[in-house]
């Protein structure tokens, strides 16, 4: 098999434009990616059981809502598209980290933690 016909070299194409019903399946950053997510939701959980007030609840929500939908955007888009190349696992890698990022930011997000889930 040629280099060029390798998936980590093909563009991104739409699922409806694959001939002949590939199956494609999900692929190793992918999977990463949304456990990264899991346990940012986690720890999101862990702030709310410390923090039992109504303020806490408005801070809950409002992290879960950004962090739901940095989550959501990119699972539409891998949904859509069959993206094995190597732009695209770059991208992944760059927001897993900043997820990364934003999960360490959470329990200290009242205390001095928003400058680093801002960043994130």
């Amino acid at each position: 098999m040629p280099l060029k016909d390798f998936p980590i070299w093909t563009r991104p194409r739409h699922h409806l434009d694959v001939e002949g019903g590939a199956s494609n399946h999900v692929h190793w950053v992918e999977l990463f990616y949304d456990l990264v997510h899991v346990v940012t939701i986690f720890l999101l959980g862990n702030y709310l059981s410390h923090h039992l007030g109504w303020p806490g609840f408005w801070t809950y929500t409002f992290l879960f809502i950004a962090i739901f939908f940095a989550w959501a955007d990119n699972s539409v888009y891998n949904f859509l598209y069959i993206s094995t190349d190597i732009p695209h696992r770059v991208a992944m890698a760059v927001q897993i980290v900043t997820m990364m990022f934003i999960a360490a930011a959470i329990p200290e997000i009242t205390h001095g933690g928003w400058p680093c889930f801002a960043l994130g």
